[in-house]
């Protein structure tokens, strides 16, 4: 009898403990038989003149666009538009390529630098972009993110500072306007 009691406690105190961590956690994961794809995290940066001026449009007076423009992150300093196609992985599953820091032209005409690619699985504290404009002067972004789960699904939880400044809250490819 005292053997089945001991049976009995061990079990019931196994199942309390097993409840208590499965439901006292933040993140519950993700749903049971679902795989999730993330799409890698860009940081979109437009320039913009003290008059509205695109200031990263190579036409436009006192663009900044032919300057010798860098981005560090975590130690390593990314020369504009110096990635090149041949260092894309070839794979069909597709992973975060860091590219650096580069140059396009969004869809309103405007032109822009994206920074990335960085994986949106992973977690970032407090990290630090400096943007080296070339001409003597710096812009910082200072960003966390990182995935929690709620009911099974995914819910990116990120914010960005523009030196020191809120810039942007919970969106995984945001896009900081530098004023000059």
């Amino acid at each position: 009898m005292r053997s089945t009691f001991k049976k009995i406690f061990c079990l019931l105190a196994c199942s309390i403990a097993s409840f208590c961590f499965s439901s006292c956690g933040e993140d519950d994961g993700p749903a049971p038989g679902l795989m999730w794809d993330f799409h890698p995290i860009g940081i979109y940066i437009t320039l913009t003149g003290e008059n509205g001026e695109d200031l990263l449009n190579p036409e436009t007076p006192g663009s900044y666009a032919a300057l010798a423009t860098t981005a560090t992150f975590r130690d390593k300093t990314y020369a504009k538009d110096e990635f090149k196609e041949d260092d894309m992985r070839k794979t069909r599953f597709y992973m975060p390529t860091m590219y650096g820091i580069r140059t396009f032209l969004r869809p309103d005409g405007r032109y822009a630098l994206v920074f990335g690619e960085l994986d949106q699985t992973m977690i970032y504290k407090d990290e630090k972009l400096t943007i080296d404009w070339g001409n003597g002067t710096q812009d910082v972004i200072t960003f966390s993110s990182r995935i929690k789960w709620k009911g099974g699904k995914p819910d990116n939880i990120s914010s960005y500072k523009l030196n020191g400044k809120e810039a942007a809250k919970n969106i995984p490819h945001p896009t900081i306007d530098i004023r000059k």
